[in-house]
């Protein structure tokens, strides 16, 4: 944990762009950068035309310009990557890339796997199904809502609200 800097490409010129208290794990193969550290470094960042824009405050130059891949991921290349048929793929065990992915599922993981979203990665799957403990505990739960009125109908007009938020 600590600050990062990044280079964005913007043209054919690469700016560089500090973030505060970010979690870097250079082992990992891809880069994957959090809106909401752009924004805490004081850079505004917008989205139009499928081309994701840095800029230095709200009414500042462009220092970036991302624009969105085929399936829809806004990707930075590097001059330091490889040729991903030169590279190996780094192997990783699941579990780990779900926790590092924030915890999406393992389907989702194999599906951007599959469709090219992430690279230079060699999924080791020789885990059995889990439950993460985390993901079950932060799951929402609501009352059930009964069908018939199991109360007293009110006596005047908004002595009881019911709503759905």
């Amino acid at each position: 944990m600590g600050d990062l800097q990044i280079e964005v490409l913007n043209g054919a010129m690469l700016n560089k762009v500090l973030l505060k208290d970010t979690l870097y794990a250079p082992d990992l193969c891809l880069t994957v950068v959090s809106i909401r550290h752009i924004t805490k470094a004081r850079f505004t960042v917008q989205f139009a035309n499928n081309v994701c824009h840095i800029k230095r405050g709200d009414n500042s130059h462009i220092i970036g310009c991302i624009p969105a891949s085929v399936n829809g991921l806004f990707k930075v290349k590097h001059a330091f990557e490889a040729d991903d048929s030169t590279t190996m793929a780094e192997p990783i065990d699941i579990l780990m890339l779900y926790c590092g992915m924030g915890h999406i599922s393992v389907n989702a993981i194999c599906a951007l796997i599959h469709m090219g979203s992430i690279t230079g990665l060699q999924v080791i799957n020789d885990f059995p199904p889990f439950i993460c403990n985390s993901c079950e505990y932060a799951k929402t739960t609501r009352k059930h809502i009964s069908k018939e009125r199991a109360a007293q109908q009110a006596q005047a007009f908004g002595d009881k609200i019911h709503t759905d938020i």
